[in-house]
């Protein structure tokens, strides 16, 4: 009896932890989906960099903290953009 209650948990367990992992799979590739948007490669003499551009008017060169990307640069940035209008 015992053995059965400790398999049947292990299968549990085991059930969960696939499961548990598999959306953790999905919710990084959606974050990286949407991180990677407006993201443009740049090749310099010193190696490549991201960067994104949006709005109008005097340029704004926003550096973010170490272990972020031009995302995180542009949630700093993006209270001080104005929206480029739209030609439609």
């Amino acid at each position: 009896m015992r053995a059965i209650v400790l398999g049947a948990l292990a299968l549990a367990v085991t059930i969960t932890t696939l499961w548990v992992g598999r959306r953790f799979s999905d919710d990084v590739e959606l974050a990286r989906a949407r991180a990677a948007q407006g993201s443009v490669m740049a090749q310099t003499r010193c190696g490549a960099i991201e960067y994104q551009e949006a709005g109008s008017g005097t340029p704004l060169l926003m550096i973010h903290g170490s272990g972020g990307g031009h995302d995180q640069g542009m949630a700093w940035a993006r209270p001080l953009v104005t929206p480029i209008a739209s030609s439609t």
